[in-house]
């Protein structure tokens, strides 16, 4: 996802209230590949881990952010900043559940 913000931010050109985005540029239509990629594999996982509902619907909506912001021409800080608040939320969830530790069974793992 950070190659998503490293691209995306580096196809914007810097306007004086907003940027001027090219959506048929070859990196927005990368970026589209890559967003069209995560969303079919979404997909697969939700059909496999149905309970995971907080997970898909995060990357669903980055992935709508995405692809809302990086498909119009002009962008503004709003845009961003949404765009920048799902992307937190989204990598908050990773990181919530490397920070839960699993219960340790025993000392001796052959046992």
């Amino acid at each position: 996802m950070k190659i998503i913000y490293d691209e995306g931010i580096a196809s914007l050109g810097d306007s004086y209230h907003s940027w001027v985005n090219d959506p048929g540029s070859a990196v927005n239509l990368q970026i589209d590949e890559l967003i069209e990629h995560i969303a079919t594999n979404i997909f697969i996982f939700k059909l496999t881990y149905h309970n995971e509902s907080d997970l898909t619907n995060r990357v669903e909506t980055f992935s709508y952010d995405n692809f809302t912001l990086f498909s119009s021409y002009g962008i503004n800080n709003y845009d961003i900043q949404r765009w920048y608040l799902s992307r937190r939320r989204l990598f908050r969830t990773f990181s919530e559940t490397e920070s839960i530790q699993p219960e340790k069974v025993g000392t001796n793992l052959f046992n």
